[in-house]
């Protein structure tokens, strides 16, 4: 049992994204300064802010804790003596602070104020801004690199996508499969032989998606699935080209390590 090969399986494995190789299409001018108008918001850099929050459970106790901040005294000194917990929040943005009106309240202080205090979602909350991390507006030079990337990569997926469809419509025309791949500008890529788990004859692991270990061993030999979605905007279609039965070695093939 421990002498007996397992099956292998040898797939072609038809890829429809561009050969890794491939020039990359220009991006025009026109289409990079209106993504960047777009997305200028999000490719900015926020203004983060590190504050202490304390909350109590009713106003009075709110007023005495931003009385003592006022006075100079440290927020971990205040909590103590208040039997509270102080809230530390370092470097965030307004977008990441979860109570609206706290958020409202720590991004209208000045540097080392304390917050008058806020009717929070849950009791009273006061803040004490300790430092800003200003912001910074993207420009267009700036990002411009991750910009064409960003449309460079949707045009790539547009592209796989375009060569799905037409070799789906080659297909159902009765064109063979090397004709229809021929035809969308696909590409055939062939695997060496590997195991139902994705093992390859010297025991290292097949890198490839999971989807082709299954489709592999579900079709019979010579068959091709259907196209297969793998996420990320990829797609494949698989051949089965060959299948080698699990079998026993000949014995010439393993008498010099049984004799060891």
């Amino acid at each position: 049992a421990q002498l007996r090969r397992p099956e292998f399986r040898i797939a072609s494995v038809i890829v429809f994204s561009d050969a890794p190789n491939a020039p990359r299409p220009a991006i025009s001018e026109e289409r990079i300064v209106e993504r960047f108008n777009f997305r200028r918001e999000a490719l900015s850099t926020p203004e983060r802010r590190s504050f202490v929050t304390l909350t109590v459970a009713d106003r009075a106790a709110a007023d005495r804790i931003a009385a003592a901040l006022r006075a100079g005294q440290s927020p971990q000194a205040v909590a103590e003596a208040n039997n509270i917990e102080a809230v530390p929040y370092t470097d965030q943005p307004r977008s990441a602070v979860a109570d609206p009106a706290v958020a409202t309240a720590v991004f209208g202080l000045q540097p080392d104020a304390v917050s008058a205090p806020i009717q929070a979602r849950i009791g009273f909350t006061v803040a004490k801004l300790t430092s800003v991390t200003p912001g910074q507006e993207a420009t267009l030079e700036s990002v411009r690199d991750a910009v064409v990337q960003e449309l460079q990569l949707e045009d790539a997926r547009a592209r796989v996508f375009e060569r799905v469809e037409a070799y789906e419509r080659a297909r159902s025309e009765g064109k063979t499969l090397d004709q229809a791949i021929q035809e969308v500008g696909a590409r055939i890529v062939q695997l060496p032989p590997f195991t139902r788990d994705g093992r390859l004859p010297d025991g290292q692991p097949l890198n490839a998606p999971p989807q082709i270990l299954q489709n592999a061993y579900s079709l019979a030999e010579g068959a091709e699935s259907e196209v297969v979605d793998a996420g990320e905007g990829q797609y494949f279609v698989v051949r089965l080209d060959e299948i080698t039965p699990a079998a026993l070695p000949a014995l010439a093939e393993v008498r010099e390590p049984l004799a060891e």
